[in-house]
């Protein structure tokens, strides 16, 4: 009986050792993600406490072959982009 225990536990030995590397390296990819995660969470906070709180937009004021007597240059309030949107800072 004292072998096949000894055989039992070796080959069981060597499973759980497959197993604790699967497990380690599945450990490391969720670990890296949410490093990941954490970092893109703080450029998204330092991106929005740039954001400005009013934007410069063109509007047509009147139909014209001129461009320039065509359009004005007016400032609006700058609207919260959705969950589903994404707000991109134009240089």
């Amino acid at each position: 009986m004292g072998r096949w225990v000894d055989r039992f536990f070796s080959e069981k030995s060597e499973e759980i050792r497959e197993y604790l590397k699967i497990y380690s390296h599945i450990y490391s990819k969720i670990h890296e993600k949410i490093r990941l995660c954490l970092c893109l969470k703080n450029v998204v906070m330092a991106a929005a406490r740039n954001v400005p709180s009013t934007f410069r937009k063109l509007v047509v004021s009147k139909l014209s072959t001129n461009f320039r007597e065509a359009v004005e240059v007016v400032n609006s309030p700058a609207l919260e982009p959705s969950a589903k949107e994404l707000l991109i800072r134009n240089r």
